[in-house]
């Protein structure tokens, strides 16, 4: 059970983030020990993505949900579906309004959340992230003493994920300048700039 939990925490950050290798996902994971979302909060700051990185965007939620699924199946959950499901329906803001001013009794919130839960039709929500990601600065501030105490724990350097992350950007231009070239004359005219090209990114292709 440990390994697998493990194998979904790796899976999660490795497809949340592109480029990001296990052997690197490990190193966070080990630094923010074993929190996927002070893990996260790690990569984005190592990596400079902290102005331009949209915690709580649609395409970010999406993302979020893809890689939790991802990580049921690495942890072979039986149903990788329903785990996103129910996580989308405990962070529904139905569930979240039970935690008011007022506290309640472990009976009575039980029965509520219950009730809240069986009430949210799951294929119209999103997975809300504003309540997780402010729980994980949280935890980040208070982790950040040991992450950077002496002596400081080691973590990946950023430069080979930005040069990968580099040329894939280079590459999306690539692709949509050759998306806006008429098509007549993709043979006729541009064909020998199109595989010279094409070789930076397939070396020694046919």
């Amino acid at each position: 059970m440990a390994q697998r939990s493990f194998d979904g925490l790796i899976a999660f950050l490795t497809c949340l983030f592109p480029y990001l290798p296990d052997a690197e996902a490990l190193a966070y994971l080990d630094a923010a020990e074993l929190d996927p979302l002070v893990a996260a909060l790690l990569i984005i700051s190592r990596r400079g993505m902290r102005d331009d990185f949209d915690l709580c965007s649609p395409i970010t939620e999406a993302a979020a949900e893809v890689a939790l699924r991802c990580a049921a199946a690495a942890a072979k959950h039986p149903d990788p579906r329903w785990l996103v499901q129910a996580w989308k329906k405990l962070l529904s803001p139905a569930v979240e309004a039970l935690g008011g001013p007022a506290p309640l009794s472990r009976e009575t919130l039980g029965d509520a959340v219950l009730g809240a839960l069986n009430a949210v039709a799951p294929d119209d929500l999103v997975l809300k992230l504003k309540g997780l990601w402010d729980l994980g600065k949280g935890r980040l501030a208070a982790a950040s003493s040991k992450i950077y105490a002496a002596p400081p724990k080691e973590l990946p350097p950023v430069r080979a994920a930005m040069k990968r992350m580099l040329l894939a950007t280079i590459h999306g231009f690539y692709m949509q300048a050759l998306g806006r070239l008429p098509t007549a004359e993709l043979c006729s005219r541009y064909h020998r700039s199109l595989l010279i090209g094409g070789l930076c990114y397939v070396m020694y292709g046919t």
